[in-house]
């Protein structure tokens, strides 16, 4: 005998008053995220997958031998290539790609400890991304730039440097999820500075530096219509992660920089393929300045 309708009907609405909660329920544990780090336990697991535990330094030093390229992605064209050298020793460091042009012999930033420097590309000039660091060498005093194949990297020391650190939990980027850390120094910097982790191998692999600069007021109506707005956004990526003694360090480093001007946008981008990695080296302190 077939069921009544009205059965099937009751039958219907009982499977349903028993599946919808769980569905519902389920569905919440699909979207529970993991739970929320804390900066310090961000910072923990990423240490960790360098290769260090319970706050051991990195090393003294890191000497990186490759070759660079620079490509111009907006704004013009071409790429240009040659040598690249990568120093660190302790919070020193020194970064060169050699190009040998009479218009871009090379791009060089230096910090001795003290003062930061950048190679001019001509008297009194500097590369966009020169003039950049320049401006804000925070960057590289505060031992971001370069990631963790510095010996200075500044989570590395984040109590002495008592930089203050957000998580932010994961963001999405380029299509990709990252652990996502906020970081500010402790002077003032009108940088926005966020620091990209790996979900699965918490290795840093990017940084991205954000800042807007408003322009300054002009005497005239005329003055301040031909001012603009400048935006720079300015990114770090490490790949190419291998062994090197006890540690697991980047081989390759691609530093991105835009920068937009009113309607007029600049990209460009260096990229470091590092073929030698070595540790502990001994470093002349005089590499440390370029002049």
């Amino acid at each position: 005998m077939k069921p009544k309708t009205n059965q099937l009907r009751m039958s219907s609405c009982s499977i349903t008053a028993i599946v919808l909660p769980l569905l519902f329920f389920g569905l919440l544990g699909v979207a529970k995220k993991e739970p929320k780090l804390k900066p310090e336990q961000l910072v923990n697991l990423h240490l960790k997958s360098i290769g260090l535990i319970d706050g051991q330094t990195a090393r003294k030093s890191c000497e990186a031998d490759g070759q660079g390229v620079l490509n111009i992605l907006r704004g013009g064209g071409g790429t240009l290539q040659g040598p690249a050298k990568f120093l660190s020793n302790g919070h020193k460091l020194r970064m060169s790609i050699l190009f040998n042009r009479p218009d871009y012999p090379a791009e060089e930033v230096s910090f001795d400890g003290d003062e930061v420097d950048v190679g001019q590309v001509s008297p009194g000039r500097r590369s966009p991304l020169g003039e950049f660091i320049y401006s804000f060498d925070e960057i590289v005093t505060e031992g971001l730039f370069g990631g963790v194949l510095s010996s200075g990297w500044s989570l590395l020391e984040v109590a002495e440097r008592e930089a203050k650190l957000r998580y932010e939990g994961l963001k999405k980027v380029d299509d990709v999820h990252y652990h996502t850390l906020r970081y500010r120094p402790r002077k003032r910097s009108d940088l926005e500075i966020r620091l990209y982790f790996a979900p699965d191998t918490y290795r840093h692999v990017m940084t991205i530096y954000k800042v807007r600069i408003e322009p300054f007021a002009g005497r005239t109506i005329d003055e301040r219509a031909l001012q603009a707005v400048v935006r720079y956004d300015v990114r770090e990526y490490f790949g190419e992660f291998q062994e090197v003694g006890d540690l697991t360090l980047p081989a390759q480093w691609v530093v991105d920089f835009t920068r937009e001007m009113g309607t007029t946008i600049t990209m460009l981008r260096w990229t470091m393929n590092f073929e030698s990695i070595q540790s502990d080296t001994e470093l002349d302190p005089s590499y440390f300045r370029l002049h």
